[in-house]
């Protein structure tokens, strides 16, 4: 049986942005109708920033965000539910308001937290979501205790929050200015409802999961373990008719309606915990039909993905081209390889390689060509590069090379030279366009007085309304210390406020800001070469923040969402001295889960030197030496890609794991399906023992090993099958190793190697 009480973590997303309905994280993924068990089940979901309240004694502080509890459709209606709060989950701390500072020391206090839920598509669940009471806490010398630990969900609100995907807004008041922790919620649902609206019984449970702890589901009636009579019938009622009758109409309407057929004899229907797509969307060896494909004699330089996760522009270049062959190319793709268009360069304007910006809809990309010089050229889509300034309009000459971050809209443009001293604002809405210097490094001054040498790496709000950027101030008060800071700002004005990071003389690179300015992302060097780094999430002013770190090894490519969800954090050490993967984490959780299939076309994935993401995360792109990389991320089912239809899986004994796999290839039919072994989301092979590693021989994952890939099954065109040995050497076998800790990624490569799609299930015995 598996457990009645299920603790399923999900990450909100914090509300603030200019256009919140687009905050929400839901979809359906490869538009299957889905269905979950709810009834009798607990979901927890983190807060993250949403939970960091800034109170001042005697005004309320105000947070929202949108919760994506659980996808699909209740299978069955909870006759209830409740929000819980742990009082181990709150945790308080005093603010200096005088300050913006606080402390570490204990507070005494209440406070009061006010929920409200509100509709998915709600911008302001604080005015018009539904009141569903306050959770009163009092702190003593810093201990915290609830009045209550639940609240009821009321019939409108549980209405809300049944749609799977609702907001939430929480109001606290305080007797004393502190910064307030709510690290996560509970919402916990009761019993089905047993009667439909004409007074007749409806089931009482489908599922074990309907039923409480230490009961089954026996005859769609809850029952202690060991009920006789529904194990007996329902075992071979179900088994015969389900076989027979099942396996005929669902296989053919599985097949097109999204994987309805029953279980094999031996098997049963794996759980899809997660799914992905991803392409090789232009490259100089991609198919045509399905791909851009561009001049073998050109490098990928640069690529800026859109907001919106619909296009990605790409930069190309040769610096020693033959004659008759391109120097230098501009492109725009969409993230599904189609329509794409090349934008003339007049080379004249072009010195270097192209580094790119781009805004929500790609409808626009700003390119900075130049090494010594620099001139930045604009561009839409198939229309030519215009020159917009070069160096003489910012006057300051040779140092004009630098970095660019485009408006959502398309309409300003902000800009840090090559020498790292000046920062611009430049508005492109108009026909005059002159870049206007917002300040110098040297106007940047530390609480000793010590000015700055320089700014690095800076990122903008999708207005540009507020930006954070890096500092560089050489102390000598202290010992001639480099202390490399984080400065933010709102407006055209010199920034003056200091962010708190954890060292400040060490390295920063890898700066985000989110669409809203509620948090900004980074990451720091480590202590030396080799040791763990980590990168790091926070609110401005806050020195609370969420570490993304994997305690092993320095973090290679860092990357933030810009509705401050989701980051994406590469590592040599998961897979491989020469890889290009990495993992995901929503902000707030530990957990992590390795991105994409880490193969195409049975090589390693070439290693990413850049990565960015759709605004909400569900987008990922980046530049490989086979050319322009894009993830879909919790996506399946896209047009031309192969469809997984069904995955089963069941057990010979102790010493085999036998899966198969259901799929609908597409014209290019199927080049080879693999699977990969993850234990907590990473590489089970560099996280557990091998001794203690159930899937040790499936360690290599099959893309460039034919021996672990799967096969046809004799007699079905469309389903594949594989037997993991589960025993080492030695005879030891490792069955009883495989816990919920565990998940097997089923990749599915196209016939001409460049789309695979994925799916991860968790095979418990």
């Amino acid at each position: 049986m598996i457990s009645s009480r299920k603790r399923m973590g999900v990450a909100v997303v914090l509300l603030g942005c200019a256009a919140l309905a687009g905050c929400s994280l839901s979809s359906t993924p490869g538009g299957v109708a889905l269905t979950v068990t709810i009834a009798n089940r607990s979901f927890t979901f983190e807060l993250n920033l949403a939970g960091i309240f800034r109170v001042t004694a005697g005004q309320p502080a105000r947070n929202a965000a949108v919760v994506p509890l659980f996808q699909g459709a209740p299978a069955q209606t909870p006759a209830s539910g409740t929000v819980n709060l742990d009082a181990a989950r709150v945790r308080a701390i005093p603010l200096d308001t005088a300050k913006g500072s606080v402390s570490a020391q204990g507070v005494d206090g209440t406070a009061n937290v006010t929920m409200f839920i509100g509709a998915e598509s709600s911008t302001n669940p604080c005015e018009d979501g539904i009141n569903i009471g306050a959770f009163g806490v009092t702190f003593t010398a810093g201990a915290v205790a609830l009045d209550r630990t639940s609240l009821d969900l009321a019939s409108g609100s549980l209405d809300l929050v049944l749609v799977g995907t609702f907001t939430i807004c929480m109001e606290v008041t305080a007797t004393i200015d502190i910064e307030l922790t709510i690290d996560e919620l509970t919402c916990t649902f009761g019993p089905p409802v047993h009667d439909d609206d004409d007074g007749d019984a409806l089931p009482e449970c489908l599922t074990d999961d309907d039923c409480p702890s230490g009961e089954e589901c026996e005859d769609f009636v809850c029952q202690p373990h060991g009920g006789t009579d529904g194990g007996t019938d329902g075992g071979t009622d179900g088994g015969t008719d389900g076989g027979t009758d099942g396996g005929t109409d669902g296989g053919t309407d599985g097949g097109t309606d999204g994987g309805t057929e029953p279980p094999p004899t031996g098997f049963s229907p794996a759980v899809i915990v997660h799914r992905g797509s991803e392409q090789t969307v232009a490259g100089p060896n991609v198919d045509p039909a399905q791909s851009l494909v561009y001049a073998a004699n050109l490098f990928l330089h640069d690529i800026a993905l859109s907001g919106d996760g619909s296009r990605v522009w790409f930069s190309l270049y040769d610096d020693f081209p033959l004659q008759g062959e391109a120097s230098h190319e501009l492109w725009v793709v969409g993230t599904d390889g189609s329509g794409g268009q090349q934008s003339a360069l007049n080379l004249a304007d072009v010195e270097g390689p192209l580094t790119l910006a781009t805004n929500l809809d790609g409808s626009v990309v700003i390119a900075d060509s130049g090494f010594s010089e620099t001139s930045i050229l604009r561009a839409s889509p198939g229309a030519a590069a215009s020159l917009v300034f070069n160096s003489t309009a910012l006057g300051v000459g040779g140092c004009s090379r630098g970095v660019t971050r485009l408006t959502d809209s398309g309409s300003a443009l902000y800009y840090r030279d090559y020498c790292g001293s000046n920062f611009y604002r430049v508005d492109l809405s108009g026909a005059d366009v002159t870049p206007s210097l917002i300040f110098n490094a040297a106007t940047i001054v530390n609480a000793n007085g010590f000015t700055a040498r320089g700014i690095g790496e800076f990122d903008i709000t999708s207005d540009g309304g507020q930006w954070v950027i890096q500092s560089e101030i050489l102390d000598s008060s202290l010992n001639n210390t480099l202390f490399l800071n984080l400065v933010h700002s709102s407006g055209l004005t010199t920034p003056t406020t200091f962010e708190p990071t954890p060292f400040d003389t060490r390295g920063i690179r890898d700066v985000h800001m989110t669409n809203d300015g509620s948090a900004y992302g980074y990451c720091q060097d480590p202590s030396s070469l080799g040791m763990p780094g980590s990168c790091y999430v926070q609110a401005p002013g806050s020195s609370n923040r969420f570490e993304v770190t994997d305690g092993r090894t320095a973090l290679g490519e860092f990357a933030l969402s810009d509705d401050g969800s989701k980051v994406y954090v590469r590592t040599s050490y998961q897979f491989g001295p020469s890889s290009g993967h990495g993992y995901f984490q929503q902000v707030g959780s530990t957990a992590h889960r390795a991105s994409g299939s880490q193969r195409l076309s049975g090589t390693a994935t070439p290693e990413f030197w850049d990565v960015h993401f759709s605004e909400d995360g569900t987008v990922m792109a980046a530049p490989t030496s086979l050319g322009v990389y894009v993830l879909h991320d919790g996506i399946d089912g896209l047009p031309g890609f192969p469809i997984i239809d069904d995955i089963f899986y069941g057990y010979d004994g102790d010493t085999t794991l036998n899966v198969r796999v259901v799929v609908i290839p597409p014209a290019s039919g199927i080049e080879r399906i693999f699977l990969l072994p993850f234990h907590k989301g990473l590489d089970a092979t560099i996280e557990v023992p091998f001794e203690e590693n159930p899937f040790f021989n499936d360690r290599s994952g099959g893309g460039v090993n034919w021996s672990t890939t799967f096969a046809q099954v004799e007699g079905q065109a469309n389903t594949w099958e594989r037997s993991l040995d589960l025993c080492d050497g030695s005879g030891n076998c490792k069955r009883s190793f495989i816990t919920s800790d565990y998940t097997l990624r089923v990749i599915v490569v196209d016939g001409n190697g460049t789309r695979t799609v994925f799916q991860d299930f968790t095979p418990l015995p």
